[in-house]
């Protein structure tokens, strides 16, 4: 740790001096505090906003650009990051496929590191989808969007790359519709899809629309108790609840069965046991409420 410690304050001297080397200390110097997510300071991003002005043209100072860049972007300046971003990927100096194809691992790269705030102000300011045309990276961003409950935004990114045969952009889809409670949008983008992901999705949608039968029966080999038990609750299935539900929910999921047992073993008429079925259904009533509280 001392190691490094002495190395970032030679090279931060170094950078921050008028000397030959300063470009590359700055870049050397960057590229550690970047990686080890460390402060950066004003003084720092000034002298690189100088050396970025004094290099350009040179190889040197694209590299000081796209450090620029993640520099920015540590340091919390998320507008400044965007407009400079752009500014490269406009700049006619560099070759427009490179230009590219840098953009789109810097947002690869950034996708993992911003917090939620910070990602849709991203997004809010800088047109992914017109600014990138890298299919992958723009189904991330949308899946992220998606994640922390931004349908609107992800749908215009997806909107973009419409590709009716790619099973990736139909999850994404049917998840967005999902989020905005469209479960009958959902499940048209689910058709033909399998796999673990796109049945969870589906019965998601399956209980948006009221099949909540169907709904487990898509899930019944998955991993999702705490989802099949608000299906079975919701469909009023308390032979499956009575089974993988809590300990309060068994017992009275049991009770239920048993009382539904004892109406069906009935011989007497529906007339004499009207009182019978009366307390019978105000009994399901109440412990379906019970039953019903998250």
């Amino acid at each position: 740790v001392g190691d490094i410690v002495s190395e970032i304050e030679e090279l931060q001297k170094l950078a921050l001096s008028e000397r030959l080397l300063a470009p590359e200390a700055m870049l050397s110097l960057l590229e550690i505090l970047i990686l080890q997510d460390e402060m950066i300071s004003q003084d720092l991003l000034d002298k690189l906003a100088s050396l970025v002005e004094l290099s350009v043209g040179s190889d040197t100072g694209s590299k000081l650009r796209i450090t620029q860049i993640y520099a920015l972007i540590t340091a919390g300046k998320i507008y400044q990051a965007t407009e400079n971003l752009k500014n490269f990927l406009n700049d006619g100096e560099i070759e427009n496929s490179a230009r590219h194809d840098v953009a789109v691992e810097i947002v690869r790269d950034l996708l993992d590191k911003f917090e939620e705030i910070e990602f849709v102000n991203f997004i809010l300011n800088f047109d992914i989808a017109k600014n990138l045309h890298d299919r992958d990276v723009l189904q991330l961003a949308a899946q992220k969007l998606i994640n922390l409950g931004f349908p609107e935004l992800a749908k215009n990114i997806l909107n973009s790359i419409s590709n009716s045969s790619d099973s990736k952009y139909k999850v994404l889809m049917a998840s967005l519709y999902i989020q905005e409670g469209r479960g009958d949008l959902a499940l048209g983008y689910l058709v033909g899809l399998t796999g673990n992901q796109a049945s969870l999705i589906r019965a998601k949608a399956l209980e948006l629309v009221g099949n909540y039968s169907e709904a487990s029966n898509t899930i019944k080999d998955l991993d999702e108790k705490e989802i099949l038990r608000r299906l079975a609750l919701q469909s009023r299935d308390w032979e499956t609840l009575a089974k993988i539900g809590a300990s309060t929910q068994v017992d009275a999921a049991s009770l239920l069965i048993e009382k539904d047992k004892y109406v069906d073993a009935s011989n007497s008429s529906p007339k004499n046991d009207r009182n019978l079925i009366s307390n019978s259904q105000e009994s399901r009533r109440i412990l379906g409420n019970l039953l019903a509280v998250d």
